[in-house]
């Protein structure tokens, strides 16, 4: 018994078939084109930053170098900045506050913390980052009458503050301290930080800062042990 399709049906199915099986393969393709696409430019981007935190960290390491070596204990490197050297303390410094990277509108924030016995002194590397160019930052720390660091209005991103103890001998007793920071005319972006304390002690610690695009690296190097401990990463 003959069947009920005609032969030039068949041929007409069997390329309907055959396109829908090519539209079929080009989709696929097409889609894992974009796939791989999409992987290599998220590579691309994760290396980019790979290559921006390592420059940062080769910079601390070289500021950290240069501080062990000089006498002053300074660096004159391009991308890194020694701070000023605190001396008379005790080789580990004390974590006081730890502070995750946030937004922060304008406005007033602050941040109180526990002061340790016998401390010298409390700093830390405050970086932020904001696409409104009429944005700007203070900080500070104070502990009433104890310590004040001033306010520090930098034109630009990380800025180093320090707190020392004034007065007599009684202000390294306050038990505690507050970390100021104010934004005016915007919203910027703040990177993680922590505050610090070094106690009396008859080492010198060197805060350096290195930094490589939109990345900041921060250490503190103990001399004359050239212990060299990195804290944070914080935004430029």
């Amino acid at each position: 018994m003959k069947s009920g399709v005609k032969p030039r049906a068949k041929g007409g199915m069997a390329l309907i078939a055959v396109m829908v099986l090519i539209a079929v393969l080009f989709l696929g393709g097409t889609g894992m084109a974009l796939a791989v696409s999409s992987s290599l430019h998220t590579v691309d981007i994760v290396i980019a930053r790979d290559q921006l935190h390592y420059s940062a960290e080769s910079a601390v390491a070289r500021g950290a170098a240069a501080a062990a070596i000089s006498a002053s204990h300074r660096c004159s490197l391009a991308d890194a900045t020694c701070e000023e050297p605190v001396n008379q303390v005790a080789p580990d410094p004390v974590r006081l506050l730890s502070i995750s990277g946030h937004r922060v509108a304008s406005g007033d924030s602050s941040f109180q913390f526990s002061l340790p016995r016998n401390w010298t002194a409390v700093w830390t590397v405050v970086g932020w980052r904001t696409s409104d160019p009429s944005a700007s930052v203070s900080v500070w720390i104070d502990s009433g009458q104890d310590c004040d660091a001033g306010s520090r209005s930098p034109s630009a991103s990380p800025v180093y503050v320090i707190c020392r103890p004034s007065g007599s001998e009684d202000a390294r007793d306050a038990r505690s301290a507050v970390l100021h920071i104010s934004v005016r005319q915007g919203v910027v972006s703040l990177g993680s930080l922590v505050v610090r304390a070094a106690l009396a002690g008859s080492s010198t610690i060197v805060t350096v800062v290195g930094k490589s695009g939109i990345e900041v690296d921060e250490a503190d190097v103990t001399l004359p042990k050239r212990v060299v401990k990195v804290w944070n990463t914080v935004l430029p």
